[in-house]
């Protein structure tokens, strides 16, 4: 990833990423939008000072997820967040990164699930190395593009070997009852912002699949959950093997 700062600076001109002529990918975002990023600390980062756009950042946050997870049709649209993503991604696959999910809280003030990256427990001074700094690339290079994302993406839990890597990804809630045989799928809207997706009802440990499979960061259950009920798991994808998180 160091190298990928080197290129921009031989190519573009960049003196450094933070400074840099880069285009943002909110290309089209207002002046006043960037100012609405305001000193409202949370405890990560800054939260946007506008419920719409802590929506916005949390959905971008979440989107980022899923694509790590598995979901290749929510790949970044800007070549460096897609980059440190996708280092992140081989980092899980070698099992370098370990996720996991504890328990609901909000970040920024919304409602929000918890996806932690611990360290792979025997690969000493691993949270000081390239694998961890990939994370900490991908979330100042996210916050370049969109700001107030961090609060969302971070790193945390102190550093060297107690540090750990965290989204806060938005949860949904189901619009109908999910029950039925593992693979059955239940409407549900994400909590937050409202939009539409669907829940499935999926093993908590991995499960080949061919057809019909979930994606990647969709909502997930290993249980049943009825109508009302909140999902706060999400599919891990690794090749043709799936898992609900």
């Amino acid at each position: 990833m160091t190298m990928s700062k080197v290129v921009c600076a031989v190519l573009f001109g960049c003196l450094s990423f933070a400074a840099s002529g880069c285009v943002s990918e909110d290309a089209t975002k207002s002046t006043s939008e960037e100012g609405a990023v305001a000193s409202v600390a949370s405890e990560l980062g800054v939260c946007p000072a506008t419920t719409a756009l802590k929506i916005d950042r949390q959905r971008r946050a979440s989107d980022i997820l899923a694509y790590i997870l598995g979901d290749d049709s929510k790949a970044p649209s800007n070549f460096w967040v897609k980059l440190n993503a996708d280092d992140i991604r081989r980092d899980i696959a070698s099992g370098q990164l370990i996720p996991s999910r504890g328990v609901s809280k909000t970040a920024c003030g919304l409602p929000a699930a918890y996806v932690r990256f611990d360290c792979e427990a025997s690969s000493n001074g691993f949270c000081v190395s390239a694998e961890y700094n990939d994370f900490g690339f991908l979330a100042s290079d996210a916050e370049e593009i969109w700001p107030g994302i961090t609060p969302f993406m971070h790193v945390s839990g102190g550093g060297g070997d107690t540090a750990y890597v965290e989204f806060d990804p938005e949860p949904a809630v189901l619009t109908s009852s999910l029950r039925g045989g593992s693979g059955a799928s239940a409407s549900a809207v994400f909590v937050n912002s409202g939009a539409p997706t669907s829940a499935r009802k999926w093993s908590s440990t991995w499960t080949s699949c061919t057809s019909n499979c979930p994606a990647g960061g969709q909502p997930c259950s290993a249980s049943t959950l009825y109508a009302g009920s909140i999902s706060s798991s999400e599919i891990q994808k690794s090749g043709n093997d799936y898992k609900c998180l």
